[in-house]
C-alpha cells in the first residue's frame, strides 16, 4: 500500500495525475480505468472491475475512487489531500462543463418549441395593434356622432 502512495506522490504534481490500479479486494481482479463516452458524462473517467457485470460489482467515477483510495489507505498524508482536493476540482469542473453545454446545445425539439412560443408573442403583438387602432377608430366615430 505504501508502493501505491508513493506513485502517487511522483505523478500528483503534474496536471492530471494517475491513481494506482488496484487489485480490488472481493475478486482479486486488477481495477481498470476507462472514459465515459456518453452524452450525460462525456469525458469522464471511471475506474471497474474486468469483471463488473460478471460476478463483481465494483465501479466508481474517479471522484468516487479517490475517496475508495483515501478511504482503504491506498493514499495516505499529503498525497491523500492533493488527490481528493484534484478529484473535487476535476468534478466540479466537469460538471460546470456539463451544464455549459446543456446552455448551448439546443435540440430541434426545443428550437421549434422556442420559435413557436417567439411567432404566438408576435401575433399577440400584432393583435393588441389592431385593437388598440380599432378603439380608436371606434372613439373617432362616437365623438364624431356626437358632435352632429
Amino acid at each position: 500500500m505504501s508502493s501505491a502512495s508513493s506513485s502517487v506522490r511522483c505523478v500528483l504534481h503534474r496536471a492530471t495525475p494517475t491513481f494506482p490500479l488496484i487489485s480490488f479486494p472481493e475478486c482479486g481482479r486488477v481495477v481498470k480505468k476507462g472514459t465515459s463516452r456518453t452524452t450525460e458524462h462525456p469525458g469522464w473517467i471511471y475506474y471497474k472491475c474486468k469483471k463488473h457485470g460478471f460476478g463483481c460489482n465494483f465501479w466508481k467515477w474517479e471522484m468516487e475512487y479517490v475517496e475508495y483510495l483515501l478511504d482503504e489507505k491506498y493514499i495516505r498524508g499529503p498525497d491523500a489531500v492533493e488527490a481528493l482536493g484534484w478529484a473535487q476540482d476535476r468534478r466540479e469542473e466537469l460538471e460546470l462543463r456539463k451544464e455549459e453545454d446543456k446552455l448551448t446545445t439546443v435540440s430541434p425539439k426545443e428550437l421549434k418549441k422556442n420559435m413557436l412560443i417567439e411567432a404566438v408573442k408576435e401575433l399577440l403583438l400584432l393583435l393588441k395593434i389592431v385593437l388598440a387602432m380599432l378603439f380608436m377608430v371606434f372613439a373617432m366615430v362616437v365623438i364624431l356622432v356626437l358632435k352632429k
